[in-house]
């Protein structure tokens, strides 16, 4: 009966690194997906508490994934004057979250696993040049926008008549007001 049983079970097949890669960025596109199904749902102001500069140029929010030096995620608390207290993953048993201090150059921001995933794989990759998608993209930027939506290009410009005319116009009005014939230019 054990015999029959291992021949009837389906012989596991190879699987090579590029199937696995597959698989993985498959399931790295639905978990992306469904996050921003679920950001898309919020609604209203946004609820972030934001604190000082970390990466640069950039401003951070309490809360925000980091990247601590030892490579381990932490949250970011608050960031001021170049210092930013982080709380960490480890767990005190008496005083609960351990906080560090850290200069914020020390900080790298946290990238999720799946986009990584996701942007290696388009890194280096160009489109193929295509006539078709050429002539394509030029007859769609030829429509006019959908009836309701912003107006595409740059706004246009109301024309103005040149100053000098716009004097001369003003000469005349006043020059009828007053009921005296319009000079001759």
């Amino acid at each position: 009966m054990n015999l029959i049983t291992q021949l009837l079970r389906p012989e596991p097949k190879p699987t090579s690194q590029a199937d696995l890669l597959r698989v993985a960025a498959s399931q790295a596109g639905q978990v992306l997906a469904i996050r921003r199904r679920l950001a898309a749902r919020r609604h209203g102001p946004d609820d972030r508490k934001w604190t000082g500069v970390v990466f640069g140029r950039k401003r951070s929010w309490v809360g925000q994934k980091v990247v601590l030096p030892d490579q381990s995620i932490g949250w970011i608390k608050q960031a001021q004057a170049g210092i930013v207290c982080v709380r960490t993953s480890v767990t005190d048993p008496l005083d609960g979250a351990v906080h560090d201090y850290l200069e914020a150059t020390a900080l790298k921001p946290y990238r999720l696993p799946e986009a990584v995933l996701l942007g290696s794989l388009k890194r280096g990759k160009t489109e193929r040049v295509s006539a078709i998608k050429a002539a394509a993209s030029r007859s769609n930027g030829k429509l006019p926008p959908k009836p309701g939506s912003r107006p595409r290009g740059r706004p246009r410009k109301r024309k103005q008549e040149p100053p000098i005319q716009r004097l001369r116009t003003l000469c005349a009005e006043l020059h009828s007001a007053l009921g005296a014939a319009p000079p001759v230019s």
